[in-house]
């Protein structure tokens, strides 16, 4: 059994078509339940919701105790990656085609907050990782990520340029440390125990 929640942050994907009424119809339950509801300031100004307060990012994690995050499990990993250091726990509301951690069907959104809201629950923690580009002695990127580290020679994703030295650099230090460490064209991907993919 957890603790009640009090204040709770909505972030949505705005892309997302019909977005709006559902963030509306939870944003209205929780009120309901007695918390106090937020949205992200990008969703609030993306779904022109105006009725709610917005937070930044940074305003959510020293004032919300739960995030709901509808969208897919991109939007999930993204504002993990964001809210990480703020340890707030995170629900995810699947609007998008697969669900593997937002696995919350957006037509049982009532039947999961209710007990949630009321503190019964169990967390589920989740590794995450912390990465560095270090160039010439000097980070040029920190991160974090839950499911995906990318170091590629010549592609600029998540991280940046990465030499080929980097590459096989990062390689041999994965290939030491975490089990399930495979490297094709200077292209890495780990799988830690927990199942989560990790590229380096």
């Amino acid at each position: 059994m957890g603790s009640r929640f009090r204040h709770a942050a909505l972030v949505g994907r705005p892309q997302a078509e019909g977005t709006r009424p559902v963030l509306e119809e939870i944003a209205a339950f929780l009120a309901q339940q007695g918390l106090k509801v937020s949205l992200e300031r990008q969703t609030a100004a993306a779904t022109g919701i105006s009725a709610l307060g917005s937070l930044a990012i940074d305003e959510i994690g020293s004032s919300c105790d739960l995030t709901v995050v509808v969208g897919g499990d991109g939007t999930m990993l993204g504002v993990a990656r964001q809210l990480a250091r703020y340890d707030v726990p995170l629900v995810g509301i699947n609007q998008g085609r697969l669900g593997f951690i937002t696995d919350v069907p957006v037509n049982q959104v009532r039947e999961t907050l209710e007990p949630l809201v009321a503190g019964d629950y169990e967390e589920e923690q989740r590794a995450m990782l912390e990465g560095d580009v270090w160039r010439d002695d000097v980070r040029i990127f920190e991160g974090l990520s839950m499911n995906d580290v990318v170091v590629s020679r010549g592609v600029a994703h998540l991280w940046g340029t990465a030499p080929s030295e980097l590459v096989r650099k990062a390689y041999q230090v994965a290939a030491e440390n975490v089990p399930g460490v495979k490297a094709v064209k200077m292209h890495m991907h780990i799988v830690p125990p927990v199942g989560v993919r990790i590229g380096l």
